[in-house]
């Protein structure tokens, strides 16, 4: 958590994402990483980037997907990790 402009985007792009990267490498696993920012809406971003990882090119599938993600978001936060174990 910091103020708009702090450097908070540059410490998790510049050092915990390459480290992430490393270290998945080095248990060969591939990991996803969803970049965002959450703006004025943030599920509507979390959704968005979350359903983004999917590998369905079903453009209509992926617009349902988030919005149904984006609603059980709305209603209950505890659903997130449900949702990107089912994705991811």
């Amino acid at each position: 958590m910091g103020t708009s402009g702090s450097g908070k985007s540059s410490v998790v792009l510049a050092g915990l994402v390459p480290y992430l990267k490393r270290q998945a490498k080095e248990i060969l696993k591939e990991i996803k990483i969803a970049i965002f920012t959450p703006g004025h809406n943030p599920f509507y971003a979390l959704a968005s980037a979350v359903i983004s990882l999917q590998n369905s090119t079903n453009k209509n599938q992926q617009t349902l997907d988030k919005f149904n993600l984006l609603t059980q978001l709305q209603q209950n936060t505890q659903t997130l990790t449900k949702n990107l174990e089912k994705i991811i």
